[in-house]
Parts: C-alpha cells; sequence; structure tokens
C-alpha cells in the first residue's frame, strides 16, 4: 500500500508525537526506498536478526547441542511450528529466489543464481574471492559483486571485514563470506541431518559463523552496529573476531573442539605479541559448557560468551 508512509508522515508531521507507530516486515527492499523519501529523519531503523542462543533456549529443558543449533538454525518459525527444517530452508530459498531477487534484479537464469548460492555455503568462513567465484560459475567478477550485494541487501549473507591498522604488516585486504543463518547455509551445503555435521569438513567453519552471529546479534540488540572484523597478516597468522571496545582491541578465537588444549592460545599470544595493551584481555571460545581463566585470557563457550563480554564492557 504505498500511499501508507506518506500518509503516517501527515499524521507525524501534525502531532510531532515520538513514537506512534511501529512497521514491521521482511520485505524491506521497495520499504526502505520509501522510508527514505517520506520519513527521512523520522524514524529509527532496527535490524531484527534471527533469534539468538538465549531467545533459542526458552524452547528447551536441556540446551540442545551445538551441532543441532548449527543444523536448525535460528529462524523463530522454526521453533514455533513444527516444521521440517529441510522443507522450511527449501521453501524460504524458493521464495526467496523467485520473489525477493527478482524484485531486485533482472536475473534471468535463477538456476545459475540458485547455484551461485550453494557455491557461497561452500566458502563460510574463508576469503571471498570475486574471481574465483565468477571462474566457477562461468560469470564475470562484475556480476558475482552484484549477485553478493544482492545477498547483503537481503540479509542472507554479511561480510566480514579485515582488520587495518597502521602496523608495518601486509594485511589481508579481502573480506571473510558467513551467513545470517547457519541453518540456510548447512542446507545449501546438503547436510540433510544433524548427525552429518559431525564429520563434515566445514563444520568448524560453521560453529565459527555460529559464534559470530551470535556477537553481530549482541550488537543490534542493544542498538549498536556492527564493528566486528578479522585478523590475519602476510605469515597467515590469524584472529578470527577483533572486538572493539571503545578504542582497544578484544582479540577473539574461536574453536569448534570440545577439548580444551594449550594450542588453540598460540595466535592469541601472537596477536598479543603485536599489539601489547590489550586492556580487555584475550577471549577464547570453544564447544565445551565450562568455563575458566588463564591469567588475561577468558576460556569460554558460546552460550555464556556474551555474559563474559558484558562484564568488560560496563
Amino acid at each position: 500500500m504505498p500511499i501508507l508512509l506518506s500518509y503516517i508522515q501527515a499524521i507525524v508531521d501534525e502531532k510531532k508525537v515520538k513514537e506512534m507507530f511501529i512497521l514491521t516486515g521482511s520485505q524491506q527492499f521497495n520499504l526502505l526506498d520509501s522510508i527514505n523519501q517520506s520519513l527521512a529523519g523520522r524514524t529509527a531503523i532496527i535490524s531484527l536478526l534471527p533469534y539468538s542462543l538465549k531467545e533459542i533456549s526458552s524452547y528447551y529443558k536441556e540446551p540442545p547441542s551445538y551441532d543441532e543449533l548449527i543444523f536448525k538454525g535460528s529462524y523463530p518459525k522454526l521453533y514455533e511450528e513444527d516444521i521440517p527444517v529441510e522443507a522450511f530452508m527449501r521453501d524460504y530459498i524458493k521464495t526467496y529466489v523467485e520473489r525477493d531477487v527478482r524484485e531486485i534484479s533482472e536475473l534471468k537464469n535463477l538456476h545459475l543464481f540458485q547455484k551461485f548460492l550453494k557455491l557461497c555455503a561452500g566458502r563460510v568462513g574463508q576469503i571471498l574471492n570475486y574471481q574465483n567465484l565468477g571462474d566457477d560459475l562461468g560469470v564475470s567478477h562484475n556480476t558475482i559483486r552484484e549477485w553478493i550485494s544482492i545477498l547483503e541487501a537481503s540479509y542472507i549473507i554479511y561480510l566480514l571485514p579485515p582488520f587495518f591498522t597502521n602496523i608495518k604488516k601486509q594485511l589481508i585486504k579481502s573480506p571473510k563470506i558467513y551467513f545470517y543463518d547457519t541453518g540456510l547455509a548447512a542446507y545449501l551445503l546438503d547436510i540433510e541431518k544433524e548427525k552429518h555435521l559431525h564429520s563434515h569438513p566445514l563444520r568448524g567453519n560453521l560453529f565459527e559463523n555460529l559464534v559470530i552471529n551470535e556477537l553481530i546479534k549482541h550488537r543490534y540488540n542493544n542498538g549498536k552496529k556492527n564493528n566486528l572484523c578479522f585478523y590475519r597478516d602476510g605469515s597467515q597468522k590469524e584472529i578470527d573476531i577483533i572486538y572493539n571496545i571503545g578504542n582497544c582491541y578484544l582479540p577473539i578465537e574461536i574453536k569448534s573442539a570440545e577439548t580444551f588444549t594449550k594450542d588453540f592460545l598460540k595466535n592469541l599470544d601472537y596477536f598479543e605479541k603485536t599489539f601489547p595493551d590489550l586492556k580487555y584481555g584475550k577471549i577464547l571460545v570453544y564447544a565445551a559448557n565450562d568455563e575458566q581463566k588463564r591469567q588475561d585470557t577468558y576460556i569460554t563457550n558460546p552460550r555464556q560468551m556474551l555474559s563474559c563480554i558484558e562484564a568488560l564492557d560496563e
């Protein structure tokens, strides 16, 4: 109903009362365009991502396994209604591609775009290379850039930027690719059952995706922007997440193993040698259920990670 926003604008301008209307919806493309035209300066736009782990926990008596959380994902309808995961994801992709994508682009080859989605899932947690993706699909890197923008605009994927500073090291400039929902990524990877995750070569990447999603949801749910990035230098030393608190760095390393080993800390220690002034210490997140602290390193798990960060960020 295109006239709706102009109608609301007239009321808001006349009444001059804050918080008169709440507008919700998943069809954001034309809506945001209309808001910018009719309600610029009169609105607050809030991004509501799928459920957080805390919200999902309310549907369980006992905490689900991390493999179940990865496989099922976090779309609310899956938890509110008894819908098989595969059926939900299949219909979601079909609706998304045939309605949303066609609405914002002149997409002619649906089959090729669906293949592109699968190739993106196969690169989850990896450096995005537009040229390689284009070569695999037989399209130009400019087409890949356009399609990536479509996936970003429709909250299917996000690109995690690299960490930049003035240190005299050659830092990687390309972003990493992640999915806003791990269940969707798992479906696109043809993972049909939770148990198939255990031996899947990308399980570690999907676990990493799960943890980073929690951090982004934490930011958005507190009315903050996504300020996360990753660190990798020319010698391939890498930190999964650099979480900024003010102008201080909080390095976060993510491991999908359930058993802790000292080897998990070597990249964090390397980062600390380069940036010794880590006011908030370091965090290791792995797939256990316990918490501990070793000197200035907090060792935690996805469910308790945010409590640790909130304590540091007070």
